[in-house]
């Protein structure tokens, strides 16, 4: 548990610890597979920008920008599913 960081402020820990209705899920410290943003990140780099040289940041940034903007992405996380 040393390890594991944790939401700081004891006071924000008594918190957890009085309210039974919170369950506290530890993960590993490195876990890209259940950090939703990875899956984002790298859907629309495959999307948009593998393996092509980005002549110009400005059109990649846009064009990265359209994808999520017109992306609807899915995620599991704890056996919950949903589509953003």
């Amino acid at each position: 548990m040393e390890d594991r960081i944790l939401a700081s402020g004891s006071v924000i820990q008594e918190f957890i610890k009085k309210d039974k209705n919170i369950a506290t899920v530890y993960f590993s410290r490195y876990s890209p597979e259940e950090n939703l943003q990875e899956h984002v990140w790298k859907n629309g780099r495959s999307a948009v920008t593998h393996n092509a040289f980005i002549k110009n940041i400005d059109a990649a940034t846009d064009a990265f920008t359209e994808y999520l903007n017109a992306t609807k992405f899915q995620y599991s996380l704890l056996g919950f599913s949903a589509g953003l």
